[in-house]
């Protein structure tokens, strides 16, 4: 019987549709295509197949390759763009301060190649080409030089308008760039901060037969005493202290002042680490995390296995721990480290270079709570933190208002 029922269905079924097709004959043109008449039963609206569509090939490929990703506050992209022009001496000359590579990699320029900036997000490119023009061998020395000076200026003038007009107008890195306070050497807390300085001085510690026998910073201190500061802060109050194993398997100890530990403690001090790139134990190389730069201290006076000085030969007696950074580096240049926001309350350590601000951590009598210039500084960390924070916030909003707006207009214009 159920077999019966369903027969009848599907010949009822067949009749309705020759039935429409029909009455479809008659009223239109005969169409190659006789059951387009069925589209009209799909119970899928096509509207809906509008959402499959595929992104555009460059959607794709900037959601893919984070350096195209507009991202004013990531702290690494702004690393790794600065990295390209100090990774290769010989592609990038200096410049000025005002051209310098830190202005570049702010505004979301990286470098391509020799002398050639360029953006990933829009893809411009730029060639930096600071030579005067040809002058006239009738002028004298002092005349030369004065129009090379005027023709350098002028190059210079235009090339800090290109930092940001040298974008595509819907670039949003000719809006917008990073803040220069993200360039800075971010303190966290007291603890955090005295940590990163032992991780430092633990890397230079094991090379201490290739650190310079004599460093300087450009600063009297009293060394001797910073270290004490240094060892009861990190050292003294680790309980777990005779079970702790070094990297070559020893137990570890208390490190006892002495030549090779004060050196040590010195570059660490000036944000200097060993370059873990560098494997050979003749030729090591210390860096800086923040600016990048390197120095090979196989350059410099040390002492040998056996306790001499090997001196001579070329090499350099002393080692300026802050003259070997970049000029524009936070450790050692205070206008870079100082936060972008002004505050009254912080006067006194903004003034000052990162690794000075370190200085006055450990020049501190009390043991167990941070000093003033400690307490302001994480205060003034917190707040930069928190306004970049903010502004990420409003951007990430005013995004979503856009979307929800833009999804709003395709809805009611679907439906219309």
């Amino acid at each position: 019987m159920a077999y019966a029922l369903e027969a009848s269905k599907r010949k009822f079924e067949r009749i309705l549709e020759s039935f429409s097709v029909e009455l479809g004959s008659k009223c239109e043109k005969p169409s190659k295509k006789p059951r387009l008449a069925d589209v009209s039963l799909n119970k899928r609206p096509i509207t809906k197949f509008l959402h499959l569509r595929p992104a555009k090939p460059q959607d794709t490929t900037i959601a893919k390759d984070p350096s195209t990703v507009f991202n004013p506050f990531n702290k690494r992209e702004l690393g790794r763009r600065l990295l390209t022009f100090r990774s290769d001496v010989s592609a990038w000359r200096p410049k000025s301060e005002d051209i310098s590579e830190l202005k570049w990699a702010l505004r979301g320029w990286e470098l391509m190649e020799e002398e050639v900036v360029g953006c990933k997000r829009c893809q411009q490119r730029i060639r930096i080409d600071l030579k005067a023009q040809d002058v006239d061998l009738e002028e004298t020395d002092m005349e030369k030089e004065e129009r090379r000076t005027e023709t350098e200026a002028s190059l210079v003038s235009h090339y800090m308008s290109q930092i940001v007009d040298g974008h595509d107008e819907d670039c949003p890195w000719r809006k917008r760039g990073c803040d220069a306070s993200l360039y800075s050497v971010h303190f966290g807390s007291f603890n955090d901060t005295v940590k990163r300085l032992r991780d430092r001085f633990e890397s230079l510690k094991t090379v201490k037969l290739a650190l310079p026998r004599e460093v300087e910073t450009g600063r009297k201190m009293d060394t001797q005493k910073l270290f004490q500061s240094f060892i009861d802060r990190v050292y003294a109050d680790r309980g777990d202290l005779a079970s702790a194993n070094t990297e070559g398997g020893d137990t570890a100890e208390v490190p006892q002042y002495n030549n090779a530990n004060s050196t040590a403690f010195t570059l660490a001090l000036v944000g200097w680490a060993r370059d873990t790139n560098s494997k050979d134990a003749k030729d090591v190389v210390i860096h800086c995390g923040a600016c990048f730069a390197r120095v090979g201290l196989w350059m410099y006076e040390h002492d040998t296995e056996s306790g001499e000085a090997l001196s001579g030969g070329g090499l350099l007696p002393t080692l300026d721990a802050a003259e070997t950074h970049y000029f524009d580096c936070p450790w050692v240049n205070s206008a870079t480290q100082q936060p972008s926001s002004p505050s009254t309350t912080l006067k006194s350590s903004r003034m000052l270079p990162a690794w000075e601000t370190l200085v006055s951590f450990l020049d501190s009598t009390t043991k167990t709570s941070p000093t003033p210039m400690a307490q302001n500084l994480d205060a003034s960390t917190a707040s930069s933190n928190r306004a970049a924070r903010d502004i990420a916030d409003k951007a990430r909003l005013k995004k979503a208002r856009e979307l929800t707006q833009s999804f709003s207009f395709k809805k009611s214009k679907a439906s219309a």
